[in-house]
């Protein structure tokens, strides 16, 4: 059915354009996912360049051993790299791109040359998602024999805000952060999972458009709950008073924060709110009337949300020392625009932060 649906999409491009023949139609390719990387010396056409861009095409051949393949190009900047591509293979349309990756060592130099290319671009959409890569951003695309590796990245990342409290993040949410006062992106961290797979292995913390820090896969989730993205997931926490019984909650996030500045200090209010189920619970902990085992089931998920916030905070204001809560936003809604005059990020770092957490619980599998 995604074969179907990926030829129609070649047709539509193809009679839009007013420029075809029927030599055209065998010859033209697709490409749905695109990666940018910190070119490699061995990778150089050129001494000067600097940037490496792969595109990865599927393979319309169901009988084809390979369900995708890959075209690169290098260039001294993003725009001269994209000419190379498009000089080369004229064939190839990247209109129906849907996620652009980015290397790791690219995104900690710094992303505000790869972005503006990308932002200027009529052929992206606003709405393709973001992602940076552990290691080189290209790997990750290698053909695959049994999979289309880029229908997976695609909708990985399109479904995350589903999953494990990840936020989705577009190229329109990265520019927002990056240009606006108070606020930083984070982007999902996407890691090879075995020979045929990807997953996403943590959040990536930015201040402005470089990267400085990131978030293994125990911790992006309190880092969502923080920033207020709402999501959903699930936490595991161990009940207090026990020594082995692990209790596992489902549901959604939400935030309200309060912001306070006095002459050289910020005192910060987060209230996190988890609307959740009680999907397991181990060693046949049962409930049934027993509200007192209730309430410290709802009061055991509250402590530890509180407890892995503060390990976030701890990174975010001492090692860090970026405001990736965008808490800077709020504050200049209270405060105004006169509050732009001050080093928010080195506020940050400083100020006094309160964590409270609020869980209700909706279902908690009674048995009658």
């Amino acid at each position: 059915m995604k074969g179907i649906v990926l030829a129609i999409t070649i047709l539509l491009a193809l009679f839009s354009s007013g420029c075809w023949d029927a030599r055209d139609l065998g010859k033209t390719e697709i490409a749905i996912v695109s990666a940018h990387d910190l070119v490699r010396e061995e990778e150089k056409t050129k001494e000067q360049d600097q940037v490496m861009i792969s595109f990865l095409i599927p393979v319309m051949d169901k009988d084809a051993k390979e369900k995708s393949r890959i075209i690169k190009a290098a260039g001294e900047t993003v725009g001269d790299a994209r000419a190379v591509r498009a000089n080369r293979y004229s064939t190839v349309t990247v209109t129906e791109i849907k996620s652009t990756l980015l290397g790791e060592s690219l995104a900690r130099q710094g992303l505000s040359d790869t972005l503006e290319v990308l932002y200027r671009n009529p052929f992206l959409s606003y709405q393709d998602n973001l992602a940076v890569v552990e290691g080189n951003a290209g790997e990750v695309l290698k053909p695959k024999t049994t999979v289309n590796i880029g229908e997976t990245i695609n909708c990985l990342l399109e479904e995350i805000p589903e999953q494990n409290f990840v936020p989705r993040v577009t190229l329109a949410d990265f520019r927002k952060d990056v240009l606006n006062y108070g606020r930083n992106p984070v982007l999902p961290v996407l890691a090879k999972m075995g020979e045929n797979g990807v997953e996403i292995s943590g959040l990536a913390v930015f201040k402005k458009d470089r990267m400085v820090g990131k978030f293994d896969q125990n911790q992006m989730k309190y880092l969502t709950f923080l920033r207020g993205e709402k999501a959903h997931g699930v936490i595991t926490y161990l009940l207090p008073g026990t020594e082995d019984v692990y209790v596992t909650l489902s549901g959604a996030n939400s935030r309200k924060v309060d912001v306070e500045l006095t002459e050289d200090k910020a005192y910060i209010n987060i209230d996190i709110f988890l609307i959740a189920d009680i999907i397991e619970v181990q060693k046949n902990y049962m409930f049934n009337e027993n509200m007192e085992r209730f309430q410290l089931t709802k009061e055991g998920a509250q402590d530890y949300i509180v407890s892995r916030c503060g390990e976030v905070l701890a990174y975010l204001q001492n090692d860090y020392q970026v405001d990736a809560l965008n808490i800077g936003a709020a504050a200049r809604a209270r405060y105004g625009k006169e509050i732009e005059l001050l080093d928010w990020d080195r506020l940050f770092a400083g100020s006094d932060i309160n964590v409270n957490a609020h869980v209700k619980i909706r279902n908690y599998g009674a048995i009658e």
